[in-house]
């Protein structure tokens, strides 16, 4: 441990890391996103100064630098750490540790002052000491005084690094670095952001900066299928190697399955040879091949008369047409760093046995190296392995994730519970499904998302189960106990609880044991917190019951575990210079922005950026228009967005996610309720749901969903705060007797807001309303315009409800206001080859009507003339004022875009109709369709709507066609 060169002290304690370009801020007795760079009262200290984990003599080829001393030997030092989480990682297993441990229980391999580097670098002959194997740049300052000593001993440094250094850390290491070789991993702010968790400009800004100063400068990009593949990005990565220099060296590096990442299997030869050619064709003058053994791609040519002038084949190097730096046939200069020493000798490069490092410090024996690669989650418990309970959850919305922070929360504050077991909660985003067979007990609750697939977050742990054939790995999990929680919703048929029966199927077929029975949480029912106390506290019970503990009484939600500090709204001299700071901060990411637009100037592929809730783009709104017609009792407005900039590049039938905010009518209102200061500022701990430091008016305006449905537990806990009996009573009868809650809540849709207004006798304070609030949630549109049309905008068509969050932003935002969006994929597509049956209820007609509006758009600009058979079904409540886009679909009609129209207005005539009575009048024509064509179905509506569509085509193909349908792919339903 050493203390830091690389860092600002601020107040309270805090300190800013400035060696990358993440330039964390670290609270006192915390670290950065490396894991290793840690804050001691207020001073930051490298963690891992002198403690390798990782130390090896190795050709240094395999750096990869191949002009740069080729058939010279560097030995090799590496540690914890790293600023990147990418997620297929080759050295995770040292990289990511720091960041699932506390540092101080990691145990190091290797205790190497700067001076026992530089004495093994001379007992073993190494021209070069190469900082790799974990990111180099988070030990900058260990690296340094290694540098340091190494060059006045005529050995060169090298790094081989993310490229995401500071401009503090590079000015720092130049003077002393002698060659680098830069991972480029993609050439999309999607990739960097989604697979790395950072951004892109930062690396290709340090490319230049490392090449203008001097250094040697290789790059690397490892090619993975379906990632960084494609012809457009590989030649943007090209183009902006030779926009600096034609004779930077670009490896080109197969993938095979890491970490994270699986499924994706080896990159083909072939896509290798691809990026080659496209390197050549950029004008590239130095291009090899990595992992794999190909004699002609691995060896370095003259870029005049292309003569073969080193020939490699893996590590075996032969210098045998260079002379004084030049090919010896034409004499053209081969750029890059030559000795005389390295000619003409072919050398075979075996690595050294780790064990001889030591040999040479240590010599009457060595230290145990570091065995296994479990990371884990209960550093410093004092329970032993038995009772420690991990939770992990597998979260689409958001939802999961609060229900899992709730038993969280609870079960560490519980009497019944906080002395008996030792809990930790991980998001699966952050867990590695290969440490699954050394844990004890676990937790698992997960939703399901799409056509019944695992939420984004969960997908590494449903690959890796996938993986794991049953008879060979009947005892894998054997140990293990287990209890599956799963949320879902019932309407969705065969998709629900599918991802929960999944992973309690395959536990168990693994031979993992079960703590508790799986315990489903329906939101049709509305039944999820109720069905979720009923099985947390039989899961409770059955742990107790399982490791001997004396079972305790505990309530679901009893208090506030939110720790408030209120933070001073006066600024003094010392916060003015922090203010300055941070809008000195806020002036370097302005600059980072411009870089990156210049970036995607640059870059000629239409590839979508990333962007996500948590990285939303900020938009604007263009146009609002009212859709329903005069004289109508509800509103349904189309609003227009902007995209331009975002290099968003939809397709119709996806999504939009909108991240709304509660209205200041309603925050006022809560904020007189609770008695706060909206102007206040606070701190939350534990910072799990909020960022760390905001305002009151900020928690309230984008993280509490004033409006959405009320879970009815928290009439439980509601009745305890108020002294009226008959408060009391009626809201402990909602909470009992779930039926009158649900026709409460469907005849009044109030959110929590109206309830506190409507209960004026509850007392709660702002820590209390915290603990059981729900979150904001995204709220998902699909998109109901063409982008053929207008690239640089979007259209969603958004009914208005009385109480609804987001819908009431609209209606509410004006002309050019902000709005925070992401765009989401989605399989929901029209098939413009086969018929297609399109049937829609309301708002539900949208992705329908951007659907046909790309058929207009491919029919005026002579794409494609004509289109299959499609036949729309289309219901609302009458046809004088609810009939949205009628106008449009007469048109589409007439046009031929659409071959028959049925619509059903349910309230035109004293029977009600809907859409399902007009698809069994027409029965025979679709059941001719469906048989003798390859025509889809697509359905877009309310939940209940689609079972009743749903049940509809059950009757007329059976449930078994039915299935069949939906498992071709010939019928896809989206409700909401």
């Amino acid at each position: 441990m050493s203390e830091c060169i690389l860092y600002k002290k601020l107040d309270s304690k805090k300190v800013r890391c400035t060696c990358c370009s993440l330039k964390c801020v670290i609270p006192n007795h915390e670290t950065g996103e490396c894991g290793v760079r840690k804050n001691r009262n207020g001073k930051l200290y490298l963690e891992v100064y002198g403690k390798p984990d990782a130390v090896a003599v190795d050709p240094i080829e395999k750096k990869p630098l191949y002009q740069f001393y080729p058939t010279s030997t560097a030995f090799s030092i590496g540690t914890f750490g790293c600023n990147f989480k990418c997620t297929f990682c080759q050295n995770w297993d040292l990289s990511q540790a720091s960041k699932t441990n506390d540092i101080e229980n990691l145990t190091n391999s290797y205790d190497l002052s700067p001076k026992d580097v530089i004495k093994i670098c001379k007992k073993k002959k190494c021209k070069v000491i190469a900082y790799t194997y974990n990111e180099p740049t988070i030990f900058t300052e260990y690296a340094l005084d290694c540098a340091k000593l190494a060059q006045k001993e005529g050995i060169k440094n090298v790094y081989v690094s993310n490229g995401y250094q500071s401009v503090e850390t590079i000015e720092l290491l130049s003077p002393y670095l002698d060659a680098i070789n830069v991972d480029l991993k993609a050439f999309t702010s999607r990739f960097y952001q989604e697979l790395s968790g950072v951004r892109l400009a930062p690396v290709l800004k340090n490319i230049k900066r490392w090449h203008d100063l001097g250094v040697w400068i290789e790059v690397t990009t490892l090619v993975i299928p379906g990632e960084n593949d494609s012809e457009e990005e590989l030649t943007n990565i090209a183009n902006f190697i030779a926009s600096i220099n034609i004779d930077i060296p670009w490896h080109i590096s197969a993938y095979y399955d890491a970490y994270k990442m699986e499924g994706k299997g080896r990159t083909p030869l072939k896509s290798l040879l691809k990026a080659y050619n496209i390197g050549k064709k950029a004008g590239l003058n130095y291009i090899y091949t990595g992992n794999v053994r190909n004699s002609e791609t691995e060896a370095t040519f003259c870029p005049n008369c292309n003569a073969e002038v080193i020939s490699r084949y893996g590590y075996y190097t032969d210098v045998h047409s260079i002379k004084n730096g030049k090919c010896k046939k034409c004499g053209t200069p081969i750029k890059g760093i030559w000795s005389d020493d390295c000619q003409n000798r072919l050398v075979p490069k075996k690595i050294t046995d780790p064990n001889e490092i030591h040999a040479i410090l240590y010599p009457e024996g060595s230290k145990n190296q570091n065995e296994g690669q479990y990371i884990n989650f209960f550093e410093g418990s004092t329970f032993d392995r038995e009772r420690q309970i991990l939770i992990l959850y597998g979260t689409q919305t958001g939802k999961t994730e609060q229900i899992a922070n709730q038993l969280y929360e609870v079960l560490i504050h519980s009497e019944r519970t906080k002395k008996s077991f030792d809990f930790r909660i991980v998001d699966l985003d952050d867990y590695n499904p290969e440490n699954l067979p050394l844990e004890k007990n676990i937790v698992l609750l997960t939703s399901t998302h799409g056509e019944g697939e695992a939420p984004d977050n969960a997908l590494a742990l449903f690959e890796y189960l996938e993986s794991k054939n049953i008879s060979q790995n009947s005892s894998l999990l054997e140990g293990l106990k287990f209890s599956i929680f799963g949320l879902g919703n019932s309407t969705y048929g065969d998709r629900y609880q599918k991802m929960s029966k999944y992973f309690d199927t395959k536990f168990e077929l693994l031979g993992a044991e079960r703590l508790y029975q799986r315990g489903e949480g329906d939101e049709f029912k509305n039944n999820i917190q109720i069905s979720f106390k009923k099985w947390f506290n039989n899961l409770i019970s059955s742990l107790c019951e399982n490791l001997g503990v004396k079972e305790q009484n505990n309530i679901l939600i009893e208090k506030s575990h939110f720790k408030i500090k209120y933070l001073e709204n006066i600024i003094e001299k010392e916060n003015e210079k922090e203010m300055e700071k941070e809008k000195e901060m806020e002036k370097e990411k302005e600059k980072e922005k411009e870089i990156e637009m210049e970036i995607e100037n640059f870059s000629t592929s239409n590839s979508n950026k990333f962007y996500n809730s948590k990285n939303p783009f900020q938009s604007k709104l263009l146009e609002k228009n009212e859709l329903m017609k005069n004289g109508g009792d509800r509103s349904c407005v189309q609003v227009k967005l902007n995209l331009k900039n975002s290099n968003i590049k939809y397709n119709c039938g996806d999504h939009i996610g909108i991240l709304p905010k509660n209205s200041l009518q309603n925050i006022t209102k809560l904020a007189k309720i609770l008695n706060v200061n909206l102007d206040q500022k606070i701190q939350i701990t534990p910072p799990r749901r909020f960022k760390k430091v905001m305002t009151i008016r900020e928690c309230f305006e984008s993280y509490c969903d004033l409006t959405g449905p009320v879970p009815n537990i928290i009439f439980q806990t509601l009745s305890k705060y108020t002294k009226d009996q008959k408060e009391q009573k009626c809201l402990l009868e909602w909470y009992h007797d779930i039926n009158k809650y649900k026709e409460w809540n469907d005849e009044n849709k109030y959110g929590l807001i109206h309830i506190l207004e409507k209960f004026p006798n509850i007392q709660l304070t702002f820590e209390t309303f915290l603990q059981f609030v729900p979150r904001i949630a995204p709220r998902y549109y699909s998109i109901s315009s063409c982008s053929q049309y207008d690239p640089n905008s979007v259209q969603l068509t958004v009914q208005i409800l009385a109480n609804g969050l987001c819908s009431n932003y609209f209606n509410n935002l004006q002309m050019n206001d902000p709005i925070s969006l992401f765009w989401k994929k989605t399989n929901f597509k029209i098939n413009n080859k086969h018929p297609s049956i399109l049937i829609a209820t309301g708002t539900g007609i949208a992705p329908f009507r951007g659907m046909l509006r790309e058929r207009l758009y491919l029919k005026e600009n002579q794409i494609q003339e004509k289109f299959p058979e499609t036949f729309l079904f289309f219901g609302c409540r009458t046809h004088q004022y609810d009939f949205i886009y009628e106008d449009e679909f007469e048109k589409y009609s007439k046009l031929g875009l659409i071959t028959n129209s049925f619509y059903a207005f349910s309230r035109d005539q004293q029977n009600k109709i809907y859409v399902q009575h007009k698809l069994k009048e027409q029965k025979e024509l679709l059941q001719k369709v469906m048989q003798n064509t390859e025509a889809q179905i697509l359905v877009c509506g309310n939940p209940n709507m689609s079972i009743q569509i749903k049940e509809t085509f059950s009757q007329m193909f059976g449930k078994k066609g039915l299935k069949d349908l939906i498992k071709s792919n010939r019928y896809i339903e989206e409700s909401w």
